[in-house]
């Protein structure tokens, strides 16, 4: 399974959800692998687009 979360052109508060919601995603599935990451500063608290993927279907 192949995902992307992306805040497209949101404000701030937006690529601060992304990562979060990456985070959450990654306590809840450990075996999630991060593919890309792009953002302005390079920290995963600011992406303003993670793609990721998973052997398992989440």
């Amino acid at each position: 399974m192949i995902m992307q979360i992306s805040s497209g052109m949101g404000p701030v508060e937006c690529r601060v959800a992304v990562g979060g919601i990456f985070q959450s995603l990654q306590k809840e599935y450990p075996e999630i692998l991060l593919d890309f990451l792009c953002n302005d500063h390079i920290s995963p608290q600011k992406g303003n687009k993670v793609l990721f993927f998973s052997l398992y279907n989440i």
